[in-house]
């Protein structure tokens, strides 16, 4: 609720004169005081990376790219910390952060980024949205506190989720790993290699189909749906009240449980 200042409500003014008053007091204050923009910053590397980003990050693949470009814009005391490197074949957006911080919705940045096809990206010690197309190369998250990142097809991924984060990714050509300790939820489309998953509280993994050997350790009352595919081989570890679905086909088993939860395997060898 719009409260008026105390000063503001005692003056003795006429009701036809305060109104263009009182309208101009609230344009002032619907204004951001405080805007920053910067780049766009040129990188260069086989890998993006952004460390300790609090920003909606919006992903363009692009073929005809040649160098990574980054812009940023939002609150300046979130914008001014940002710095740009090359360390070798990576290049690094990173965000100093100030400790205890507590940030709202509207205190987010925005970054823009382009990448040049078949470049990596790498998230780390993030919060806020990441939204990209098909990457088709890379993709690694490690401290994903809170937030969603969706990307298309990727060749491998590598997803550490330490909180309520969701990420939601397409096709995964090679190899995919999952670590939820939290809530966390990740969802993927078809897989091509070697799936290993670790939830230690409520998580849940959710993948359209396998092809490949499968292992899922769940400590708590975290859940793996497959919905499609063959395991071989395949090893479940649950110590909790978790579940594991395959409705697909598993062979060279090995099941292991302490508690209530379920293993359901649609086609077991």
């Amino acid at each position: 609720m719009f409260r008026i200042p105390h000063r503001l409500a005692a003056l003795s003014v006429a009701p036809l004169a305060a109104a263009p008053l009182m309208a101009a007091f609230i344009a002032l204050t619907a204004v951001p005081a405080h805007a920053a923009t910067v780049g766009p910053q040129t990188l260069h590397g086989r890998t993006l990376e952004l460390r300790g980003l609090v920003a909606n990050v919006d992903v363009k693949v692009s073929s005809s790219a040649k160098d990574i470009t980054v812009s940023a814009d939002g609150p300046d005391d979130q914008v001014g910390r940002l710095t740009f490197h090359d360390e070798g074949e990576k290049a690094l957006v990173k965000q100093e952060h100030r400790h205890h911080e507590h940030l709202n919705d509207e205190d987010f940045m925005t970054v823009t980024v382009t990448l040049p096809a078949g470049t990596s990206l790498a998230v780390d010690d993030f919060v806020g949205r990441v939204t990209a197309g098909d990457l088709n190369a890379a993709l690694a998250v490690e401290d994903l506190h809170s937030g969603t990142i969706t990307v298309g097809h990727v060749r491998e991924a590598s997803l550490e989720v330490s909180g309520s984060g969701d990420i939601n990714l397409g096709d995964i050509d090679k190899a995919l790993s999952v670590e939820i300790s939290g809530s966390g939820k990740v969802r993927t489309g078809k897989t091509g290699g070697t799936v290993s998953m670790q939830i230690n509280g409520s998580g849940n993994v959710d993948i359209a189909a396998v092809n490949g050997a499968v292992s899922a350790e769940i400590h708590g009352s975290g859940n793996v749906a497959i919905h499609a595919g063959k395991a071989d081989p395949l090893v479940v570890e649950i110590a909790g009240s978790g579940d594991f679905t395959l409705d697909g086909s598993a062979a060279h088993q090995s099941i292991s449980q302490s508690g209530s939860g379920r293993v359901h395997i649609r086609d077991a060898h």
